[in-house]
């Protein structure tokens, strides 16, 4: 009896602690926030990733651009639809690591060829090592696959222009 109520309480606390995992980061409201393993899972067919952090000076300049984009895209059906992933949430830092390989992607002094994004199809083989940046999943063959497609305010800005 005491061993089956042992194991009732060691099952209790499993559960509890299972789901108190909460995240600590500032997601941005206004857009639908993916934790990494959710990365290639959508339904859309091609969608876009603005990967962010807290405090990180480009990240908010970039900000406008993108809820501007994200606001837009639910009156217009050809606009690429729009996740964020804030790579400040415990759930994410993995993600948030440079490419130090041959062929990496990425633009600007602080940025050139940190990323490993091309091609890639699992988010455990993703390197964004910086932020803010956005990477375009899209559907070839039937698997989703990421390409790089901007890094900096600036990039973004010109990304996301809307006529």
């Amino acid at each position: 009896m005491k061993k089956i109520f042992i194991a009732v309480i060691m099952m209790f606390v499993l559960i509890i602690s299972n789901g108190c995992e909460k995240t600590t980061a500032n997601n941005i409201k206004e857009i639908k926030n993916l934790v990494q393993q959710e990365i290639f899972t959508q339904e859309d067919q091609r969608y876009y990733i603005f990967f962010y952090r807290d405090n990180c000076g480009d990240c908010e300049k970039a900000k406008p651009f993108v809820l501007d984009y994200v606001e837009a895209s639910k009156t217009n059906d050809e606009l690429i639809p729009l996740y964020g992933v804030n790579l400040s949430d415990p759930l994410n830092k993995s993600m948030y690591r440079r490419f130090s390989g041959k062929g990496g992607q990425g633009t600007g002094e602080t940025c050139s060829g940190l990323f490993k994004v091309d091609n890639v199809t699992k988010w455990d083989n993703l390197y964004i090592g910086c932020t803010a940046s956005i990477i375009l999943i899209y559907t070839y063959n039937d698997v989703k696959t990421a390409k790089f497609r901007a890094n900096g305010k600036d990039n973004i800005k010109k990304l996301l222009e809307i006529e």
